[in-house]
């Protein structure tokens, strides 16, 4: 399908909603800024819409598509994006994540980065693009990218296991630490508790010691609280009496302190009046001098005022001297720069000739210098030109001579050698597969090895558990007092009965029900001395009658059998008269033919004799026999593993020790291999390069002969042309030196001009100077006359108003008198006086009350200051019988704390016992104590802890190894299949690419070379030669030579994996018609596996196609699209009649 239409009317555009659909994240990538670019924005015409949506429909009917969908005749791939920048996948319209699309075009050379959509530009970049990136499209084709996922997610987990493993070797390490901090803090622990417990008993002890003399203290207090008190009260009741007088002295002291306050109203009105009448006469003489003072400055400012006037108006006079002065001055000066502009424009006419003159000198002497030095520059460029043409002719010459010699020996020899790699590889092939053969056999063999050793640790490990259950369950040791009772006698290390039986299995029910509590006996030579502290029955030595035989039934004691000899006949009293039957039915019909004495007991314990009927339980022995048999049949499975165990680790060392050394042989065998395929491919290479060398040969040597003949051509006429630049060399050196003379003359003549020029620009800028200072200081003058006018004027005006403040003043003055006011103030002074003296009296009286009251002040004082002394006797030995009390319930209250027990203290405490002894020895104690240092109690608790913790980190670890073990096998099986797949795929297309190649270029030779030894991380480069040529790097082809080149090795591709299309846009763009005839040809032969869509301008290309579809654009910023089917449409115009 071939799509055209003219440029930008949309038709790349098909190509980015290809790739868009199939998964691109990348706007940069669609020609756009973001991902939103991709939705119709509007035309002038057209609204914008709200999303985009692109579907692609495959046809699946042979099933070809990978994973879950393979079974889907037809596969839907949709993409649809919202303005709100949502974006969904859909497959056959179920959502799914976009790495389901990526996934499912994995290897198809259809998925991001692959090499079956070649866009604009993309052709060029595949042929400059680095190794690695060149990689990518022969992993896309060898399929191996979902193997590098699968290695990357394995790498992920085991760098996750490995950091897992790290962090729990640390925390092994750090318990490991703690462990051992632990056991010594768990020893600390136990010695500071035995200190404080001793710590604690001298406390108490203390406590009880300074209770008792607490006790003693509160009576002591009490009796000295009594008489303090009755002292306390005498004092207080002569000052009660002290108080009533005070208090009358009081009510006097206030009467005469209210007549003092009325006198001193009195007085302070009197002073009130005189101090107002002083502060009136005070203001009236501050006014008058006040204004006395102004009227004497504003009369000097009218002198001041006066003598300022005078001289502003002779200054006045002095200005306007000068200002007809400067005025004579200027009109001088101005004419005198008329006079000196009148001559300077003759002077720049004479400049302006020599300077022309001198232009045109110049001119001419540069021509003449620039046609000597162009024909110097000739021949410079002639004698470069014949150096280099000498040089071409003698590189001919030597190439002429290394083309005669012959490469038929040296093709010969790299023949052989080539055959002889083969070989070398062949064989290293085969010793690889068969130790590859021989690993994964090896491989088999160890996994069933672990798997049938992990059974069997599994096996022991439950064997081991049912062992220690077993165990507990008949272990005896709950009831201490007995086993103590048992030790102290010797008895414990008898074994009880059951621990010697070995009953039949059917039967042990039935032996559990009959002995009952006989099972836990023990055998005892003695009678103790002392009863048993709880349940348990003794075995003496000794005989009893049995009872004879019933015939026909089988006794009970058949079925058991005992280790210990001892035990028969006790066994045979227990047992006598007991017989085995089926069951209860067998057991009800022999029931009246029972003798007395005679019981029957089924398999599960019941038992019947001529009376009753028992049905059975093990609750007195509680299974001890069933168990004691599971136990040695446990034992005995145990040991019977054990060996197996240490056969099967036996094994599995010997298979890994091959299996690393097949490893090991492998590492060394497939360096060595890789190393002889890149010497035979170097071989190989050079071997093509020779060939081409030979066939190239003569063809070279007729070319390089004909360009040597034209080198010698051109070799004279480059030295005919040499010497007609140096005769015009000569002719221009003879013309020089007048041109030279003249513009020396021409120079000199402007040199002058230009000298009387600026005398006179310099004249004339005086004289304008001049001009302009007399301007100057005519306006100076008029400025300052206007000044002076102006402060005559404000002077006149400060003269006037100081006049008139003058008259103002002196009228005030005139309006002052002060004889009124004498004869109110002496009045004043006298009612003063008169107050003065009655204020006297009052103060007089109330100072008599005053001293008879500081009198009985003091009494009150004394006898209050020797009541303080008694309060404080008093609250002192309140304070004793308090602290004492609260000593006394301090030290009860520690006692009943501490839960001590005071009678058992009292006799331990005795006589003479002191309190510095034992606060001595409490201090010992602490010492010891604190020289224990820091003491963690819960250390026991949290050694066991992290026993229990170190347990489980180690099956951690180990399970962690495991799993490293196994991911690092995953990885090496990873890349063993990625590297044969790549191995394979790298011949393949590299074996294409050698043939699609001269069949593009008619011709010429072109390989893929690996950049490194390993094909997993190595780089490739292309190789390529068009016919007759002997390039050394591919960036010297031409554009046409690359794009043939790029389509060589996509083509190679498409061959070994074909994709399920192919998109090409405009890569014929670059070729002419008869390169662009081969590419049709040769993508009609691929066109069989794959459907092709492509872009295209050729006229060639387009008639190619199966089905046209063009682009237009009749609406501006609307892509319109007709399609043709050619083929319908050649049958249509077939059937057209003529």
């Amino acid at each position: 399908m071939a799509i055209c239409g003219p440029n930008g009317c949309g038709k790349s555009n098909v190509i980015d909603a290809v790739r868009w659909v199939l998964g691109e994240s990348s706007a940069k990538q669609l020609r756009g800024e973001s991902m939103q670019d991709v939705i119709f924005n509007g035309s002038t015409t057209r609204k914008a819409v709200s999303r985009a949506s692109v579907e692609l429909v495959f046809d699946n009917a042979e099933g070809l598509a990978a994973g879950q969908w393979s079974q889907y005749a037809e596969i839907s791939i949709k993409r649809l994006l919202t303005r709100q920048g949502e974006s969904s996948y859909y497959i056959n319209n179920l959502q799914v994540r976009r790495r389901d699309i990526t996934d499912l075009f994995l290897g198809t050379g259809v998925g991001k980065g692959g090499y079956a959509i070649i866009e604009q530009g993309m052709i060029a970049r595949i042929i400059e693009s680095k190794p690695e990136e060149l990689r990518h499209f022969l992993e896309e084709a060898a399929g191996v990218s979902k193997y590098k996922e699968r290695r990357k997610e394995t790498e992920s987990r085991l760098a996750d296991t490995r950091d897992n493993l790290a962090r729990v070797d640390d925390i092994q390490q750090e318990l490991t630490r703690q462990l051992e901090k632990l056991q010594a803090q768990a020893e600390v622990a136990a010695q500071f508790q035995q200190l404080k417990d001793s710590i604690t008993e001298k406390q108490n002890l203390l406590a009880l010691q300074r209770k008792l003399d607490a006790a003693r203290d509160v009576e002591n207090a009490r009796r000295d609280i009594d008489t303090a008190q009755n002292a306390l009260e005498a004092q207080l009741a002569e000052l009660r009496a002290l108080e009533a007088a005070l208090e009358t002295l009081r009510e006097e002291h206030f009467t005469a302190s209210d007549a003092l306050h009325d006198a001193q109203g009195a007085l302070y009105d009197a002073n009130a009046g005189v101090a107002r009448l002083e502060q009136q006469l005070l203001h009236l003489r501050q006014t008058r001098e006040r204004l006395t003072q102004q009227l004497a400055g504003v009369r000097a400012d009218l002198a001041r005022l006066t003598q300022s006037r005078s001289e502003l108006v002779r200054e006045h006079e002095e200005w306007a001297g000068r200002h007809e002065e400067g005025q004579f001055a200027a009109e001088e000066a101005t004419l005198a720069f008329e006079e000196e502009n009148q001559r300077l424009p003759e002077l720049e006419t004479a400049l302006r000739n020599a300077d022309t003159a001198f232009q045109s000198a110049r001119d001419a002497l540069a021509a003449a210098r620039s046609r000597a030095q162009l024909a110097q520059q000739q021949i410079a460029h002639q004698q470069k030109t014949l150096t280099t043409l000498k040089a071409r002719q003698e590189r001919l010459d030597g190439e002429l001579a290394r083309l005669g010699q012959g490469d038929a020996d040296v093709l010969g020899e790299q023949r052989e050698v080539l055959a002889t790699l083969a070989l070398e590889i062949e064989e290293s092939t085969l010793a690889i597969a068969d130790t590859e053969a021989a690993q994964q056999a090896g491989r088999e063999q160890q996994a069933a090895l672990r798997s049938e050793r992990e059974q069997v640790r599994v096996d022991v490990a439950q064997l081991s558990a049912r062992i220690a259950a077993l165990q507990d369950m008949l272990r005896q040791d709950d009831d201490q007092p007995l086993a103590d009772w048992l030790q102290r006698h010797g008895l414990d290390a008898l074994p009880p009965l059951f621990d010697t039986l070995d009953v039949d299995p059917e039967w042990a029910d039935a032996v559990e029900a009959l002995l009952g509590e006989r099972l836990l006996a023990r055998w005892a030579d003695t009678v103790p001395d002392d009863a048993a502290p709880g349940r348990q029955m003794l075995a003496l030595p000794g005989n009893a009658s049995v009872p004879s035989m019933v015939p026909g039934l089988s006794p009970l004691l058949d079925k058991v059998r005992c280790r210990d000899a001892r035990w028969q006949a006790h066994l045979r009293h227990w047992l006598a008269g007991v017989y085995c039957v089926a069951d209860i039915p067998a057991a009800l019909a022999q029931r009246a033919l029972l003798p007395a004495g005679v019981q029957l007991v089924t398999p599960q314990g019941h038992r019947l004799d001529a009376m009753a009927l028992h049905f059975g339980g093990n609750e007195a022995g509680n299974g001890l026999v069933a168990r004691k048999q599971a136990l040695h049949e446990a034992e005995a499975q145990l040991q019977q593993l054990t060996p197996r165990l240490t056969t099967l680790d036996e094994q599995l060392a010997a298979t890994e020790q091959q299996l690393a050394q097949r490893e090991q042989q492998l590492r060394s065998l497939r360096p060595a291999l890789q190393q002889q395929r890149d010497q035979a491919g170097k071989v190989e290479r050079e071997l093509a390069r020779a060939e081409e060398a030979n066939r190239q040969a003569q063809a070279q040597r007729t070319q390089l002969q004909d360009e040597r003949e034209l080198i010698a051509q051109q070799l004279e006429e480059e030295m005919l042309a040499q010497d007609e630049a140096q005769a015009l060399i000569d002719n221009a050196s003879d013309a020089l030196l007048p041109l030279e003379e003249a513009l020396d003359n021409a120079r000199l003549a402007k040199s002058e001009a230009e000298a009387a020029c600026e005398l006179q620009r310099s004249r004339l800028r005086q004289a304008e100077r001049h001009a302009q200072e007399a301007r100057f200081a005519v306006q100076a003058a008029d400025a300052r006359r206007g000044e002076l006018t102006r402060r005559q004027e404000e002077l006149d005006t400060q003269q006037s108003v100081q006049e008139e403040r003058a008259e103002t003043l002196a009228i005030e003055l005139e309006e002052i008198d002060e004889g009124e006011f004498d004869v109110d103030f002496q009045q004043a002074v006298n009612l003063r006086s008169e107050k003065e003296l009655a204020l006297a009296r009052a103060r007089d009286a109330l100072n008599g009350y005053a001293q008879t009251m500081r009198e009985r002040e003091a009494e009150k004082q004394r006898i209050e200051l020797g009541l303080e002394p008694a309060r404080e006797q008093v609250s002192a030995a309140r304070l004793k019988e308090q602290e004492a009390r609260l000593a006394l319930e301090r030290f009860a209250e520690e006692l009943a704390e501490a839960g001590a027990d005071e009678a058992v203290l009292r006799e331990k405490l005795g006589a003479g016992v002191k309190i510095s002894t034992l606060t001595a020895e409490i201090g010992r104690l602490s010492q010891a104590v604190n020289n224990l240092g820091a003491v963690n109690l819960a250390a026991l608790e949290e050694l066991n802890s992290a026993r229990e913790r170190a347990g489980y980190l180690q099956a951690q670890a180990a399970d962690l190894n495991a799993a490293i073990e196994t991911l690092e096998s995953a990885i090496r099986r990873i890349d063993r299949e990625t590297r044969t797949l790549l191995q394979d795929t790298y011949d393949t297309v590299n074996a294409n690419l050698k043939e699609l190649f001269p069949t593009l270029f008619g011709g010429g030779h072109a390989e893929l070379v690996l950049t490194g030894d390993e094909i997993l991380d190595a780089g490739l480069q292309i190789m390529a030669q068009p016919p007759g040529k002997k390039n050394s790097t591919i960036h010297l082809l031409s554009g046409g030579e690359k794009a043939l080149t790029a389509l060589s090795l996509v083509f190679s591709l498409f061959r070994l994996n074909p994709a399920p299309f192919c998109i090409l846009d405009e890569v014929d763009a670059p070729l002419d018609d008869a390169n662009t005839l081969r590419y049709c040809e040769l993508v009609k032969k691929m066109a069989d596996r794959t459907q092709f869509l492509y872009i295209s301008h050729n006229r060639l290309a387009m008639e190619m196609a199966e089905q046209l579809v063009g682009v237009t654009m009749q609406e501006q910023g609307v892509s319109r699209v007709v399609s043709v089917d050619i083929e319908a449409a050649l049958e249509m115009r077939d059937a057209v009649p003529a």
